[in-house]
């Protein structure tokens, strides 16, 4: 019989997420328990649980609460654990100051693509996401996380909605095809873009809103439907770029994470596309490179 997950630990995760999300504030249980939208009890009895284990701590004179140093002990425990997404940070803050933009490190989570750091050094009038923002891993999104496996490839094109026309399958199957071939994605704004960024925004905050989740599902039907993922670059003409994205892989070949850079929704032309893509690609071959010499390091050491 399924184990299914506690409802504590779940509402849990939401309050230290939504708190990650706003480090600088001090947060009161009304307010949580109004935006997160769990009981205000229930919500008490969380923070006081946290506040025992050192992962929320509490300001008297604000009477409200904030992450504690439990959480420094435990990124800096999985940062040590986790080289890959130890360096690929490390490469995305140097990638997201060199371009001036936005860069994503994200991983899969429990079918998800799931944006685990954010770098954020883009004007204020480019895209840019959060921490924490995630998206269910069936076309048209989280290509390069499947292009390279052939079985996760047919399972990811399975999950397309029951009505998807032969010609929205022959898309996915030749982004498939253009990112393993060259060794990134990219998507192009689409309406209702704009509209869909705002509800995995919300859903941050708020996972487990069914009115957010029914949105987000109607919008990815749209999506599918459309050319928001690309198939082709043509050097000469203009698209309004949404994102790039390139692999970085483990010791077996497998996509661990990808490193992504927010367009600017300007139109650029194909060339700048390619260019942008080859920086991208770069950083995540840097990041597969050095987090594969640690490891080996560390066996040899015996660590």
């Amino acid at each position: 019989m399924p184990i299914n997950p506690s409802p504590a630990v779940q509402r849990a995760g939401q309050v230290l997420w939504y708190m990650a999300e706003h480090p600088s504030e001090t947060h009161t249980v009304a307010k949580l328990s109004r935006v997160l939208e769990i009981p205000r009890a229930t919500c008490d009895s969380i923070l006081q649980a946290l506040t025992q284990q050192g992962f929320v701590g509490r300001r008297e004179r604000e009477m409200g609460y904030e992450l504690g140093a439990s959480c420094l002990a435990l990124a800096s425990a999985a940062q040590s654990a986790n080289t890959v997404l130890s360096v690929a940070n490390r490469q995305a803050d140097q990638l997201a100051r060199a371009l001036g933009a936005c860069v994503v490190v994200s991983t899969v989570i429990a079918g998800e693509a799931r944006a685990v750091a954010v770098f954020d050094r883009a004007p204020a009038t480019l895209l840019r996401a959060r921490v924490g923002q995630a998206i269910p891993l069936a076309p048209p999104f989280g290509v390069v996380f499947v292009a390279w496996d052939a079985a996760a490839s047919e399972r990811w094109l399975e999950r397309g909605g029951e009505h998807d026309s032969s010609a929205d399958i022959e898309r996915w199957r030749q982004s498939l095809i253009f990112t393993r071939r060259n060794g990134f994605s990219f998507s192009t704004y689409v309406d209702p873009g704009k509209q869909f960024g705002q509800i995995l925004e919300d859903l941050v905050l708020k996972p487990d809103s069914e009115p957010g989740q029914r949105t987000r599902d109607e919008l990815i039907e749209r999506l599918r439907h459309s050319e928001y993922l690309a198939t082709h670059v043509e050097e000469s003409s203009e698209v309004q770029l949404l994102q790039v994205s390139a692999p970085v892989f483990d010791d077996n070949g497998a996509v661990t994470a990808s490193i992504m850079v927010l367009g600017s929704m300007r139109p650029v032309r194909g060339q700048e596309v390619s260019a942008l893509a080859q920086q991208v690609v770069q950083s995540a071959d840097r990041v597969t490179t050095m987090a594969r010499e640690l490891r080996r390091g560390d066996a040899a050491t015996g660590i």
